[in-house]
């Protein structure tokens, strides 16, 4: 699967590099008109069959398809290039999305008793697939390494399930942003905000309140605090200093479910 995408990508970066080299307002050169057209054909003949093939379901594909065709209906006309640009551009974000759900999670009904998986990771994935793709592959990583039952390392597990917090944290509160609010302060020994200061600000701008609040930003807090002592404890290690337990399978699935705590609160997933 990963090939076939990394061709349909390869495909729109040579077309998106062709109609931004040109200057006219409108592209009316026929070659890349042609190139447009041969782009959008290859998918429906070759890529998207390709990609049913291995099994990806194909309830993901329609909004990719309805690019591909305005992508067509552009090649048949005398398009702007903004235009083409702009659908180029949101080809691309679609087949990331499609890319991270490509790897998220197996059919349901292929799914143990026992998975740790339900519908409401899925719809965190799905939403956090179109804010952040890389946040969305880091949760979808930590899911797949809890659905065994031993690992040499938890560690792992633990980092990106923080990474797919601090990385949507990024998205939806930017440093910036947040610095830039009356009164901000760093908290002792910081310079940038917080995963607590992040979570309170974005559910404060909702207009929720301190109290209502708190267990989200709890949550975000425990997160930042026992994956970042895991996280310092590989450098003692490696210089001798320590030999502190790793985190074990039980860590980490405490840590999964602060993290899904906080995400189904902060992307606003109620189910």
């Amino acid at each position: 699967m990963t090939d076939v995408i990394g061709g349909i990508r390869q495909r729109l970066d040579a077309l998106r590099h062709t109609i931004s080299s040109i200057r006219a307002k409108q592209i009316s050169s026929t070659a890349t008109r042609d190139a447009a057209r041969d782009l959008v054909q290859s998918y429906f003949r070759v890529d998207r069959p390709a990609l049913i093939a291995t099994a990806l379901d194909e309830s993901v594909l329609p909004p990719l398809d309805e690019e591909m065709q305005r992508l067509l209906v552009q090649a048949q006309h005398l398009t702007t290039r903004t235009a083409y640009l702009r659908t180029l551009a949101s080809l691309g974000a679609l087949l990331n999305k499609v890319e991270v759900l490509s790897i998220t999670l197996p059919d349901a009904t292929a799914r143990s008793a026992s998975s740790t998986v339900d519908r409401l990771d899925q719809q965190i994935i799905e939403t956090l697939a179109d804010l952040c793709p890389s946040a969305a592959a880091s949760y979808t990583q930590a899911l797949s390494d809890l659905e065994t039952l031993e690992r040499a390392s938890w560690r792992g597990t633990a980092a990106e399930l923080r990474e797919a917090l601090r990385q949507a944290l990024d998205k939806l509160a930017p440093d910036d942003e947040v610095m830039g609010q009356e009164g901000f302060k760093p908290e002792p020994g910081q310079t940038r905000p917080t995963m607590r200061q992040k979570v309170q600000f974005i559910l404060t701008s909702r207009g929720m309140g301190k109290t209502a609040a708190q267990p989200t930003v709890e949550a975000a807090s425990v997160v930042d605090a026992v994956v970042g002592d895991f996280v310092r404890s590989v450098y003692a290690q490696a210089s001798g200093s320590t030999h502190g337990q790793p985190p074990t399978r039980s860590d980490a699935l405490k840590i999964r479910s602060f993290v899904r705590t906080a995400l189904a609160e902060l992307l606003e997933l109620h189910g």
